[in-house]
Order: structure tokens, then sequence, then C-alpha cells
């Protein structure tokens, strides 16, 4: 249109031009302006870019539940939030290609409590270790403190599958907010994965005994600690080994002595502290072989190793001294039929300490000779789980954990646990997918060293009773 135009005024110019002689040198000028801005013009049109076609929107949707994510189940099943609860976000690269990138649940649960204990105040869960010789101090507590949520998240990658949970609640002792895990893993290739932060002990498997309303799992069973730790994970088919290397506990307890020892010298008894000089230096290792039929039935072994440490100072109460700690595990369930579920668990080694339900600790510092001394232990669990309907199920569990008698003597620490043995009986009523109610009465009876004369330790037993119901409301 431009060529076509320019033309058309040049060749009027021309004309003029011819008719008017006079005018020639004016004209000419103005040919030569009018072919340049024409230059001009083209060569700016050139110069444009061309116009990026539309870039298509990501789709975004928001649905009701959170079943995106309960293939991957990070929470003991009697703990989990029901799939039907809280809600996916899911982003897609567009309208024409559906398949979500990302994932991200939220969800949680509202937990209210009503617990009774019959011969002692024993807290917010029934903590076997603060069992003593106090009868008929009854004592009623509501808490709401076991509420928690969570947020999952899982994104497909170029270099793979990349999943996330963080989920707190409000178990302290001023019901502050709490972190119990921060995990990240990634499917680096097809059944390989890699995982760091806080999560449950790679020792532990999620199959943790029989439900239960108590937080506290029955004696003889892992504790739930949740370690900071890195771990590589390789599943095929039903079956998945994982091998970890997790934050050590040592110096914060496991690793006691009595608050009466010289560390060297002396025998003198005393209340557990930990041992001066206790050094972690070691990460505890950790590696657990699992298979699950995808029916409800799931197998366990596992095994650890840990490293006791005590650096020497110049005030004589610890010497340069190590210890090595380990354990190995068994346990299973057992699923018969829609009805009936088995439950089994056995585990035994020395040093286990906070690994095991029903100890007061791991090694302990010879308040003679100031030498390391691990304490041989062994816990063992038993429970079964009838489905009496679709809603309704009850449960039986027995739980018993014991340690060598005279490593817990000899450590000299008194209040120290020797043997505990456990009893739980619940119901669990759940009359939506949204709500559960769960009473339970736990029974619970410690053999803990006592001071008989100074310097010697002798045992004594006593048991606790405590009934406790439950309500979750899901979100």
């Amino acid at each position: 249109m431009l060529n076509r135009s320019s033309a058309v005024l040049l060749g009027g110019l021309a004309l003029l031009s011819t008719a008017k002689p006079a005018l020639s040198d004016q004209l000419e000028e103005l040919r030569a302006e009018l072919s340049s801005l024409e230059t001009r013009i083209m060569t700016l049109q050139m110069a444009s870019p061309t116009p990026a076609p539309p870039r298509r929107a990501s789709r975004i949707s928001i649905i009701s539940g959170s079943a995106a994510l309960a293939d991957w189940p990070t929470d003991n099943p009697s703990d989990a939030v029901p799939p039907s609860a809280g809600l996916t976000v899911a982003i897609a690269p567009s309208a024409d290609l559906p398949v979500p990138v990302h994932q991200l649940t939220i969800a949680g649960y509202v937990k209210g409590a009503v617990i009774y204990d019959f011969n002692q105040n024993l807290g917010d869960q029934f903590n076997y270790n603060e069992i003593v010789d106090i009868e008929d101090q009854h004592h009623v507590q509501l808490q709401a403190t076991r509420s928690r949520f969570d947020i999952k998240s899982r994104s497909q990658t170029s270099i793979g599958e990349i999943r996330t949970v963080v989920q707190t609640d409000f178990f302290t002792s001023d019901a502050d907010l709490r972190l119990r895990y921060a995990w990240g893993e990634w499917e680096l290739a097809p059944g390989w994965t890699l995982g760091a932060g806080q999560f449950d002990r790679n020792y532990r498997s999620n199959f943790n005994g029989t439900p239960k309303v108590d937080p506290k799992p029955s004696a003889g069973l892992v504790e739930t600690q949740r370690n900071a730790q890195v771990r590589a994970s390789w599943r095929s088919g039903a079956s998945e080994f994982a091998i970890s290397i997790e934050d050590p506990t040592g110096d914060t307890g496991d690793l006691a002595a009595a608050s009466g020892s010289a560390g060297g010298g002396s025998y003198q008894t005393g209340a557990q502290t930990t041992a001066a000089g206790a050094s972690d230096t070691i990460p505890d290792l950790a590696a657990r072989w699992t298979y699950a039929d995808g029916e409800g039935s799931e197998f366990l072994l596992s095994a650890m190793l840990r490293n006791f440490r005590t650096d020497g100072d110049a005030s004589g109460r610890a010497r340069n001294d190590c210890a090595l700690g380990w354990g190995l595990k068994a346990s299973g369930t057992l699923k018969l039929s829609r009805l009936l579920s088995l439950y089994g668990s056995a585990q035994y080694g020395s040093g286990l300490g906070n690994y095991l339900v029903g100890t007061s600790f791991g090694a302990y510092v010879d308040p003679a000779s100031g030498k390391i001394e691990t304490v041989d232990q062994l816990g063992l669990f038993a429970g079964i789980s009838v489905a009496l309907s679709d809603s309704l199920s009850t449960n039986l569990g027995w739980g018993y954990a014991t340690q060598k008698r005279n490593d817990v003597v000899d450590s000299g620490i008194t209040d120290a646990t020797v043997e505990v043995m456990a009893l739980h009986a619940n119901a669990m009523w759940r009359p939506a997918s949204l709500l559960r109610f769960g009473w339970e009465v736990i029974w619970g009876e410690r053999e803990r060293t006592i001071s008989v004369a100074p310097d010697v330790l002798g045992t004594e037993t006593n048991n606790n009773v405590r009934a406790h119901f439950g309500a979750w409301f899901y979100f």
C-alpha cells in the first residue's frame, strides 16, 4: 500500500515538474525527501520482531479431599487422615493438558480428649517411666493439644517426582506449635528415592501396633521419636529397602549417669542425668526391609547401630571412652480376613534406649570406673484388632519391655526403669468419614530402682490405670 501511494505521489510530482519548470529544483528536493522517508519506513518494518503467539494459561483446580496423595502414606494408619478430608490444589500446564504436574493437599484434624488417671497424673500421654509409688490420687484432664494439620505436595519434574510433607501439632507443655514432620523425597530413578529432613526413625515401621486412643505406643514397641535424617530407599514390587543416617541422641539424655557420681571413683547413687562429657560424634545408622502385600498385611525387619561417647575434661568427671549400641527388630501385621488382624513385634539389642518404649536410657557411665556400659534390652508386643462392623472396631494389645537388671542397678541411677508391662483395650467408632470416637482403658506396671540404703539400690513395682476418651474431627 505504501509503495503504491509513493508511486502515485512521485508521478504527480513529475507532471507538475513538466508543467512548471520554475519549480523543478524544489520538486527535486521534495522527491529526495520522500524517497528517504520511504526507505526509513521499510527499514523499521523489517526490524520489528514477529509477535509471539499468546501463551496458554495454566489450569488450577481445587478438589475436595486429599486422595491425590493417599498413595504416599506418611502416618501410622490409626492416625492417618481419611482421603475424604482436606482439599487438593492441582496445577496443570493448560486446559489441553489436564494431567497435573503439581498437587498440594491440606488436611488435618481436631482431637479433643478426656483423660482420667486412677492412681496418679501421668500427663498428656501414658508415660510408663513416670509411674511411681502413688495410689488413689485420681486426676482428670481435658486437652486438645493432639490436634494437627499437614501439608503434602507432589511435583512432576524433568528429573523425577518430588514429594514433601510438613506436619505440626500442639503437643507441648504450653500448647505451642510443634514440628512433627518436615520431610522431602526425590524419586531420582524408578524405584529409587532420596529423602532428607525430619521424619519417623527408619528403624520404626508405620504400622506400630494396634490402633490406640492414647498417643503413647504400648510398652515394647518403638518409640515415636522423629529424627532429622538422610535416607535412601529402593522399592521393588511389594518390598522396600531403606538405609539412613540419623541425628544421634546420646548427649541429650540417652547416655546417662547418676547425679551423685564423679564419673570415676567411689560408687555413688543419684537421679538420672546426662553423662558428663557426653558427645555425639557419629550419626546413628539404620536399615529396614518392609514387605506390604497391599491387602493389609505388612512385615518388617530392621537394624540400627549407634555410638555412645564421652570426652574427658580437666574436672575428672568424664573420661575418653566410647561404646557401640545396636538393635534388631522384627514386626508384622497379618490380616486374616476383613474382620480380623493380628499384630506382633519383637526387638532386642544393647543400648536401644529411646528406641524402645519402656526404658530410661540406653547406656550409662559406670559410677565406679567411669567407663560407658550399654544396657541389654528386650521389647515384645502382641495385639488383635476385630472389625465388628464397617464403622466399629475393637482392639486389644499387650506390651512388655525389660532390661538386664544388674546393668540398671549398677548404673547407680535411682528411679530408673527395669521392667514395664502394659495392657490396653479400646473401641473405635467412625459414624462418618470425617468423625471418629474412641474409648480406651490402659493398665501399666513398672519396676524401678529405689534407694534402700546409702549407695545401695533395690527395686519396687508400681502401677496405674487410665481411662481415655478421644474425639477426632477431620478437616
